[in-house]
């Protein structure tokens, strides 16, 4: 048995991610996924064209894209969800790429296996106020 002969089922995903990616980049919202312990591993474009920074700039708290005065409070409150597994549900101000602070909503919910540990958060963040 050849396993790295192609897979009939492969050839029938790759067009469905191009399908959900389109998909998720035309969402006017901001999403995001993130792994079991909360590092980011996806983010909409419509996130990088609002933040104008490339990914790598984007994983972290701590790089000016969450206001000063909101951050303890959403660092805390996330990790007490990554902790906890509960959904995260909070408001925040994200730095816009021309440096002006808006206030979103911010709601992530995991995603959980068989045996009920968490494989992956998404999260959806839609301006507010």
């Amino acid at each position: 048995m050849n396993v790295n002969a192609p897979q009939p089922g492969n050839e029938a995903l790759r067009p469905s991610e191009q399908d959900c990616r389109l998909i998720v980049d035309s969402i006017p919202g901001h999403v995001v996924t993130l792994t079991p312990h909360g590092d980011i591993e996806f983010v909409n474009q419509q996130w990088l064209d609002y933040l104008g920074k490339p990914l790598d700039e984007v994983k972290t708290w701590t790089n000016g894209i969450v206001h000063p005065d909101d951050r303890p409070r959403a660092v805390a409150t996330w990790n007490r969800s990554v902790e906890t597994g509960q959904p995260f549900d909070s408001e925040c101000r994200f730095c816009r790429a021309d440096g002006v602070f808006r206030w979103f909503h911010v709601r992530a919910i995991p995603e959980r296996d068989a045996e009920g540990r968490i494989v992956r958060w998404y999260s959806l963040r839609t301006g507010s106020r």
